[in-house]
């Protein structure tokens, strides 16, 4: 850490790139999907359904969602 190094896992919407944290534009575009339709009332479980419909993919790069994922997101956005 004091050498500037990465510790641990990053907030997603993030990454680590030559030595600092800069926006994942990508992960970013699916924050404000998500925060869109919170915003429009969608319940997790629609925000869910909706992402794996449009074959939006996760961090792992699979097409499921975890409604724990999409509330931390929120939480952290």
């Amino acid at each position: 850490k004091k050498r500037g190094e990465k510790i641990g896992n990053c907030r997603y919407g993030w990454k680590w790139e030559n030595g600092e944290w800069i926006e994942h534009e990508a992960e970013q575009d699916v924050i404000r999907v998500i925060k869109e339709l919170r915003s429009e009332g969608a319940s997790f479980r629609a925000i869910r359904k909706h992402l794996e419909t449009e074959g939006i993919e996760n961090r792992k790069g699979k097409s499921k969602w975890s409604l724990s994922s999409i509330n931390k997101i929120m939480k952290a956005a």
